[in-house]
């Protein structure tokens, strides 16, 4: 996610690589003149800020194909600003009663309904006077900072808890993140919600005066600066994995930082005056406008612009409109995403049994545990890359099913199955069978028995993929199983 606590703080050159792997190439989605993103969803929904009439600064958030459109000021708060979004659409940040956003600030979540959004004020720990939600995760868990000045300067690190605003007991108040595991990143710590206890990640062998946390993924990753003593060299962006420890991920610089980390370990970097760029694991280091592709035009962005990056490897950046050379946020899609069909829509009808997920287009429909199952796709579709992972999350726990098609079934409308839709059709290849475990599981696609998957396709294939569930208790018919959403998508060579 992106680097919350570097725009809320002011937190202070990735090195030309690559490889023989394909980067992606990206359209771009301008969301604005004058709008600033911060986070990025699974779902492309992304969320920042935006002027308004006025020269009034004020949260805002973008689906996709929309561009930014201001979320609710309540009265008596005269700014406010965005800094995270999860999976269901719920928003932090901040309100103000400056005009200034961080100054006077109090946290802040916008939780969705069905016509819009309530608007509710965390408050601060007793003794404090403002606070900062920077952080949220798809359990609902909200995160940030409180102190008793009214400029960004926090002294405890916060759990906004359903009972009210929680200092976290000995972690460092410059909070940045949460992820669904409930671990709390700050600097070089790790707090875990569930158990009370912190991990505090070793630096690595130097001379440092300490670490910057920007951004956390699920898998306990995280990336963000470190800080040296040299007055020309002075910190290096860096990513840490649980599995492999501490990589730098750029050349050093007065200030520069990694600002954000997905889970397939992919970084975004700045260099003050100097560029954005994102370290794609497995392919290489770009520019980040060196991947726009030339059919959107001649974009510049801007060398503070990398923000977020998700799983989809969707990206946003700051840009210089090419025609009118307004600079706004910009969503970057790769062009060769995978493509969403055949899913519960929110409105009743995409689902045999008359119910689609409350969670929207992305899930399948509604099962046992009152959620969808969801189908995900990370990695790259490429033949030669061979790193395209199926993830499944949202089913109870039972054995599940990952399989491929060669068409859309209906169109793309889907056909009755059981307790769901069945999206892939034509000739369907089995994958594998996984155990969900905790409503989730993945299999590798290409290269792993029992299937090699990219021995089967060959560049520009297309192929849908879906996976089937064991579903005891079904949520409205008699049948046994359920399907997730389906997904579409292109192989590269």
């Amino acid at each position: 996610m992106f680097s919350k606590v570097a725009a809320l703080l002011s937190i202070p050159l990735l090195l030309a690589s690559t490889t023989a792997a394909q980067a992606p190439s990206y359209a771009v989605e301008f969301l604005g003149a004058g709008t600033s993103a911060s986070a990025l969803n699974e779902l492309g929904v992304a969320v920042g800020s935006m002027t308004l009439p006025g020269d009034v600064t004020c949260a805002a958030i973008s689906y996709p194909g929309q561009p930014f459109t201001p979320l609710p000021l309540p009265a008596g708060y005269l700014s406010s600003t965005a800094y995270d979004v999860n999976d269901s659409g719920l928003v932090v940040g901040v309100l103000s009663t400056s005009t200034v956003p961080n100054m006077s600030a109090h946290a802040v979540a916008w939780r969705p309904t069905g016509s819009g959004y309530v608007v509710d004020v965390l408050g601060e720990p007793a003794g404090d006077l403002y606070s900062y939600a920077t952080g949220v995760n798809n359990l609902g868990d909200i995160v940030g900072s409180s102190g008793i000045v009214p400029w960004a300067y926090v002294v405890h690190g916060v759990h906004y808890a359903s009972t009210g605003p929680v200092v976290l007991p000995g972690l460092s108040s410059e909070v940045a993140d949460v992820n669904d595991n409930r671990k709390v990143l700050a600097r070089n710590e790790l707090f875990d919600l569930n158990t009370g206890q912190m991990q505090i990640i070793a630096l690595p062998p130097g001379n440092w005066q300490g670490f910057g946390g920007a951004a956390l993924n699920e898998l306990d990753g995280f990336c963000g600066y470190i800080q040296g003593y040299s007055s020309t060299c002075a910190s290096f962006p860096m990513r840490y994995l649980p599995a492999s420890g501490w990589l730098t991920v750029g050349g050093c610089a007065q200030t520069t930082s990694a600002t954000a980390i997905n889970d397939l370990g992919d970084v975004l970097t700045y260099v003050y005056f100097g560029g954005a760029r994102v370290r794609f694991e497995g392919i290489g280091d770009f520019p980040i406008g060196q991947l726009i592709d030339p059919s959107q035009g001649s974009w510049l962005v801007q060398y503070y612009g990398a923000s977020d990056i998700n799983n989809q490897r969707q990206m946003l950046c700051a840009v210089r409109e090419p025609v009118s050379l307004q600079i706004g946020a910009a969503r970057l899609t790769s062009l060769t995403a995978p493509t969403l069909f055949c899913a519960g829509d929110g409105s009743g009808t995409a689902c045999p049994c008359g119910n689609a997920s409350a969670a929207g287009a992305d899930v399948g429909c509604l099962n046992s545990l009152g959620t969808g199952g969801r189908l995900r796709a990370t990695g790259t579709a490429s033949v030669a890359a061979d790193s395209l992972v199926l993830q499944g999350s949202g089913m109870p726990d039972s054995s599940a099913l990952y399989f491929q098609g060669t068409t859309r079934a209906n169109g793309g409308a889907g056909a009755v199955f059981g307790d769901g839709l069945r999206c892939a059709s034509g000739t369907i290849i089995r994958l594998d069978t996984q155990a969900n475990v905790a409503g989730a599981s993945q299999h590798p696609v290409a290269g792993d028995p029992p299937i090699s998957v990219r021995g089967l396709n060959s560049p520009g294939a297309v192929r849908t993929y879906q996976v089937w569930y064991r579903n005891a208790a079904a949520f409205c018919t008699a049948s046994t199983f359920n399907l997730t959403n389906g997904l579409e998508l292109t192989w590269q060579p």
